[in-house]
């Protein structure tokens, strides 16, 4: 590999190194500042069954709003009294940022880790490069 394309493939790996340090600042922020809460916010309308009900001609109960989990491997849907409503939707948006922060520290600690691989791969002699190179010195 040409000295210009080593030279260019650092500088990428600055860059990622950049945005891994930011991403990290982020996430620790999370960690530290921001209550979170496992799962995902769902809201659903329900009937009742009874005779006569608006819900039986089609104007269903609510929304209630429910949190979304998986608990023991099995989905669960856990009711959010109303009162609770604003604390468990802040608390679980956090956590799906968290998760999006994290997901992307993945990304680019995976792109650094081909960005070093094709740096040895370039940087990196094999030793018919010595042995050719010691005969060149010693024709000289």
């Amino acid at each position: 590999m040409t000295k210009e394309g080593l030279s260019t493939l650092r500088q990428q790996s600055n860059i990622v190194q950049k945005k891994l340090v930011q991403l990290h600042e982020e996430i620790l922020d999370y960690l530290s500042r921001k209550p979170l809460l496992k799962g995902s916010i769902y809201r659903k309308y329900k009937t009742c069954n009874k005779q006569g009900c608006k819900c039986m001609r089609g104007k269903k109960h609510g929304p209630f709003m429910y949190l979304s989990l998986k608990i023991d491997g099995r989905s669960k849907l856990i009711y959010i009294p109303k009162d609770m409503e604003g604390k468990v939707m802040v608390y679980a948006s956090s956590y799906q940022r968290w998760r999006k922060i994290r997901a992307h520290i993945v990304r680019c600690q995976r792109e650094m880790l081909e960005l070093l691989d094709r740096l040895e791969r370039g940087s990196t002699k094999g030793i018919e490069d010595y042995r050719l190179e010691a005969k060149a010195r010693k024709g000289t």
